[in-house]
This record gives C-alpha cells, structure tokens and sequence, in this order.
C-alpha cells in the first residue's frame, strides 16, 4: 500500500492528467459558469463561502457534451483510521461529518482525482451516509438515508454539461442539486445532510474523538 505521501503525490498528478484528457475528449457546448454553483441552497454545519469560478484556462474541461456515460460504484463502508494514525497537516481540506454523537472526517484529496473515487456509501452510528465531491467544480454533497438502513446504493454516473451524475436505482440525479435527468425519474431517494468544508486542524481541535478516511482502499482503482 502506497504511504501517505506517496498517495498524495500520485493524486496530485492523477488531478493533471484528468485536466488534460478532460480538456480534449468533453470540448464543445456553453460553459459551466451557466450552470452556476448552488452550495448556499443546502444545510451546512457552518457557512461556507462559494466555490471559486471555474479558471479560464480549464473553461473546455467544463463545455462538456449534454451527457458523458460512466458508470463507478460508490466505494462502500471502507477503512478509517483515529487522528494520530492520519498524519496529516492542519491546513488539508476534510469533508466534516456527525450523526448520532460520533464525528468522520473525509479527506477531500481522496475523493479527487480518479473517477471511481468520488461517492462513498458509508455509516457512521447507524445512519447511512452518501458522502459526494466533484473535483471539477469543487463541490461537496453528503445525503442520507433512514437511521438503521443498509449503505446507500449511489454510483457516479458520469458528467451531464460538466456536472457531477449520480446514479441510484436505475435512476440519474445531478450531485450539486439532487435534481432527477429524465422526467420519469423519482425523487432522490436519500435527503440531504449537514456537513462541513473546513480543514482538517479545525474539525480535530472540534471533534478530537472523530476518525479519518484518509485514502481509497488497495482494490479500488484511482485511475480512469
């Protein structure tokens, strides 16, 4: 298993080369700017700011065609490890998360890069969570499902104009909104939950009881 360092290091580069192959496979259609970023519409621990614009030098990895189809299962309840087995900086950026008195932490590095890293299907104290982040336009979303309840079944489904998919069901939900592709669609399934972007000294110091999920497990492919 690659260190922690080393992982980092190959999903850095991993980041470059999804720039560059999106920039020239996904050209043509209207910019993403158009689509807009809708964080402040859902529940949040604490205010964030909005996302940045997207950068003009990677405006074509965003005019995407109406629908780019990929199908990657969400990577299901996998390993985390406490605060001092983590190792990692104040300054790195955690999805924060807490159901039921217990606190996790997702390091945002690790659901980048890779198209087959992006959901997990977790629990945490018994409540399914389905937490979500999409590089390209830096957003994050976390759902969930009723208390007692398997993990959820979301896979990414690819991109529709740029924007993250999800799949569940035989279903196709945009991941920054929850909103259905296809009128026949049902509403998605899974309600959304409250969660912080922050870095990872702030959630420590605020829940030093809370566990990490610092990497994709060994049998998940980061690539492609």
């Amino acid at each position: 298993m690659l260190s922690l360092r080393a992982f980092r290091l190959s999903r850095r580069a991993a980041n470059r080369v999804a720039a560059v192959v999106l920039a020239t496979t996904l050209a043509g259609g209207a910019a993403a700017a158009a689509a807009g970023f809708y964080w402040e519409e859902w529940p949040r621990v604490e205010a964030e700011s909005a996302p940045p614009p997207v950068p003009a030098s990677n405006a074509s990895a965003y005019q995407a065609p109406d629908r780019f189809e990929a199908i990657y299962p969400g990577i299901r309840t996998p390993p985390t490890v406490p605060p001092a087995e983590a190792r990692l900086e104040d300054g790195e950026r955690v999805i924060g998360v807490s159901a039921g008195g217990r606190h996790r932490a997702y390091v945002v590095q690790a659901l980048s890069g890779g198209a087959k890293v992006h959901i997990i299907d977790d629990i945490l104290a018994g409540m399914p969570l389905c937490v979500t982040f999409c590089d390209l336009r830096q957003c994050a979303r976390v759902f969930a499902g009723k208390a007692g309840d398997a993990p959820p079944d979301v896979a990414q489904g690819g991109l529709y104009k740029g924007r993250m998919v999800l799949t569940t069901a035989g279903h196709e939900y945009l991941q920054d909104r929850g909103e259905a592709l296809g009128a026949a669609a049902a509403p998605f399934p899974y309600g959304a939950h409250p969660y912080e972007m922050t870095t990872w000294g702030e959630w420590w110091r605020a829940h030093p009881d809370t566990d990490v999920y610092v990497e994709p497990p060994p049998d998940v492919a980061t690539g492609g």
